[in-house]
């Protein structure tokens, strides 16, 4: 294997590595140092979302300090891991920071977030969240902040998904300030994009500019050529797409695979073309992590959730999507996004359904080499779903939630205070904010 950058991440098999932090060790280290050996990486994660949409602030922020947050992510309620949503046209107007935000939402608790640009904010947010032993992953999650015109789920605007990864990619690689960025999550949901060549685009009604596999690894090795030490994570497709001009008829989204029969595939979730068309990096082979999504019968009752032998019959569907990539140690497995209201609701017609269905996920985690996730969401206004809180203002967890999700395997990050320490004003300047909380990851 290469030589790894400091602060690097890559895979080996079905598992993550990094050399960002090991047994004693202190960091940042200096750019020419190797910093230990590699510590297998298992991501414990949340999704916090608010960037995406306008008016593009992370939720909540009108409420408490993003630090009062962290501090309750990372150190009260354990988790490793943030994912944090964004969308391409705000990081990339030429208005910074761009109309969509709205400082006023962070003039209470948050003046260090006015007046930056939107790369500006995602950077000091990603330094803040070092300081509480959280990594981060940044999902292209919308193309534009208020969807008036593009799609959602497609992936005919690979320029602009370009644009967007590479000017994130060269700002945010310093692997000082940086060392916690550890992943590119390339597109949410491309659900109307497929995957693998069909034998003739025209005749089969695929769209050549929609093929979801040569997108990725274009992305992918773009974000390499300017980042070569953070991950790369690809999302599934949806179980079938539509022609543009018929909107009833389903085209098998992997190309060569029929619709699985009787059940439901959630937009995300279908990986079947990677036994196939696996996503090839030119400058490296162990960048790749594969990112399902899939959620229970709260968000939608899908088919197999009404089935006799539900929740028995879960494994071998998860397996059939994604979990033989794991299994076959093809690559490693993130589930980018899981979860449900979980609370048993007796005037609901999914009952219990959504508690077992947390359950017998959790416990295919364990059991299938699947190397963490990410839950949707930490957000209270989360409507198909809820979040790990209740609301924003008393920031009261869900325990019930919370206690499930900490059965979760997860690398443990530890942070060291610096010994000198300023004053907390609002109103002094980022870098002395920075030295304030220069903290300094270790592994227990």
């Amino acid at each position: 294997m290469h030589a790894q950058q400091p602060a690097s991440y890559w895979t080996s098999g079905a598992k993550i590595l990094t050399n960002a932090w090991s047994h004693g060790s202190k960091f940042p280290a200096q750019a020419s140092d190797r910093v230990g050996e590699p510590v297998e990486l298992r991501l414990n994660g949340v999704s916090w979302s608010g960037m995406e949409s306008s008016p593009c602030v992370l939720g909540g922020l009108e409420k408490h300090d993003a630090r009062d947050y962290l501090k309750q992510i990372g150190e009260t309620m354990g988790f490793n891991a943030l994912r944090i949503p964004f969308a391409a046209d705000a990081l990339l107007s030429a208005l910074q920071p761009p109309l969509c935000v709205d400082d006023k939402l962070l003039s209470g608790y948050n003046k260090r977030y006015t007046k930056l640009s939107y790369s500006e904010q995602l950077s000091l947010f990603i330094q803040e969240a070092a300081d509480y032993g959280l990594l981060v992953m940044l999902d292209l999650h919308r193309m534009e902040s208020k969807r008036t015109q593009q799609p959602s789920g497609s992936v005919s605007n690979v320029d602009v998904m370009s644009r967007a990864w590479t000017k994130l990619a060269r700002e945010l690689c310093d692997a000082t300030k940086y060392w916690n960025l550890f992943a590119f999550d390339l597109r949410n949901e491309p659900f109307l994009a497929h995957w693998g060549k069909p034998r003739d685009f025209e005749a089969t009604g695929y769209a050549a500019n929609e093929r979801w596999d040569t997108v990725a690894a274009r992305l992918g090795n773009e974000i390499q050529k300017a980042c070569p030490r953070v991950l790369v994570m690809v999302e599934g497709v949806a179980g079938f797409v539509s022609m543009p001009d018929d909107a009833s008829s389903m085209l098998p989204a992997v190309i060569g695979e029929q619709i699985i029969p009787g059940i439901g595939t959630w937009w995300g979730e279908n990986l079947r073309g990677v036994l196939k068309n696996p996503v090839h990096l030119d400058a490296a082979s162990d960048k790749v992590v594969y990112s399902p999504h899939t959620y229970g019968p709260s968000v939608y009752n899908q088919k197999q959730f009404g089935a006799s032998d539900f929740p028995d019959n879960l494994n071998s569907i998860w397996d059939q999507q994604f979990g033989f990539i794991a299994k076959q140690g093809i690559a490693p497995i993130v589930i980018g996004e899981w979860g449900g209201k979980y609370h048993d609701d007796p005037d609901s017609i999914y009952g219990s359904k959504d508690r077992i269905w947390h359950g017998q996920l959790l416990q295919y985690i364990a059991e299938n080499r699947i190397a963490g996730s990410f839950y949707w969401a930490y957000n209270p206004t989360s409507s198909d779903t809820g979040g790990l809180i209740w609301d924003w203002y008393n920031m009261e967890p869900d325990q019930q939630k919370v206690g499930l999700l900490s059965r979760l395997a997860s690398t443990k990050i530890t942070v060291q205070e610096d010994s000198e320490e300023t004053d907390n004003e609002e109103d002094c300047s980022l870098e002395q904010k920075r030295r304030r909380k220069s903290r300094k990851p270790g592994h227990a």
